[in-house]
Formats: C-alpha cells, structure tokens, sequence
C-alpha cells in the first residue's frame, strides 16, 4: 500500500493510474477483515476480547486495514489535487492522452464543468493569468500548422507553421497555455 504513495510522491508528473496495485490492496484489506472476524468468532465475540493475545491480534489487524485504506485514500486524493491542477495550469479540462482512469476522466470533465459554470456565473475568467499583462499585444509564433483560429474579439487568424502574429494577449492566452 505504502508503494502506491511513495510512487506518485516521486514521480513529477501524473503516472498512469494504477489498478492493480489499489484492487490488491483491496484485496489485502478484505483477507484481513475476513481474518480479524474469524478471530473474534473464534474467541466468542466481543468476550474474548478479555484475553490479550486475542485483543493484540484484533488490534494489528484492525491497524494494518486503517493503514492500508489511509495509503489507498491519500494516493487516490493525490491524484485528484494533482488532475485539478492540471485544470489550473492548461485552462481546460486534462486531455484523454493522460494517463487517466475512466472516472478521472469524468471527475476532470466534471471540474471543468463546474470551473467554467463559476466564471459564467460571475463573469469571470477564471482561466485568466492573475497578474495584468505588461503589453496588449503579444507576438504568437507558430510551431505547427493549427488553421484558421476565431479569436475572442472576432477575428480570424490563420496560424501556419513559421508564421509570426502580433494578436491581443486575451484573444490567445488560452492556446498559448494549452502549447
């Protein structure tokens, strides 16, 4: 379980979702709580708790299963911060070409959602850099062929690749932060 954790406090970026380790601790917290009722049948329930080394193992198993769904929550919350982050930093809800489970998938879509909603609710762009831009105008060079693009103010701007535009810093914030 502990693995689960010190995997994704050292990994700098997302890694893939790991279903296999969280259904074995699962697991392992199953085998555990079948083990520990088993003990307390066998010693005649909450009476036999009087007996210390039935009351020793109750108690390390019971441990050990709070240990094991602490380390599976505190990788599964890690996750979420680090998706809601990533909502933060691209101002779009992460692509599915991130190593996403299925239910990231829709939890980020659903932050997104609910971001997006908040903004329009108050006329915010909650995307939008916190400092003041130093210039209005920005020079946008483009990396790769992306077509004809309709700005925010109307106008249409057709990015080739090798192309240099001088475009309102609020028209292209939003696709200069997603690359």
């Amino acid at each position: 379980a502990t693995d689960l954790v010190r995997h994704l406090r050292n990994t700098p970026s997302l890694p893939p979702y790991n279903a296999a380790a969280v259904r074995d601790v699962a697991a392992e917290i199953r085998t555990l709580f079948d083990a520990l009722r088993a003990d307390l049948a066998a010693a005649g329930g909450q009476a036999g708790l009087s007996d210390p080394a039935v009351a020793a193992g109750v108690l390390v198993r019971h441990r050990a299963i709070q240990r094991n769904k602490r380390c599976v929550l505190a990788y599964l919350v890690a996750r979420t911060r680090r998706i809601e982050s990533l909502r933060w930093t691209t101002s779009a809800a992460p692509a599915s070409s991130l190593p996403l489970s299925p239910a990231e998938l829709d939890y980020a879509a659903a932050y997104a959602r609910i971001v997006a909603e908040l903004g329009a609710a108050e006329g915010l762009d909650l995307g939008a850099a916190l400092e003041p831009p130093g210039d209005l105008f920005v020079e946008v060079r483009v990396r790769r062929e992306c077509g004809e693009v309709v700005t925010g103010s109307g106008s249409v701007v057709r990015l080739r690749r090798g192309s240099a535009h001088w475009v309102r810093r609020s028209d292209v914030e939003g696709l200069v932060r997603q690359g």
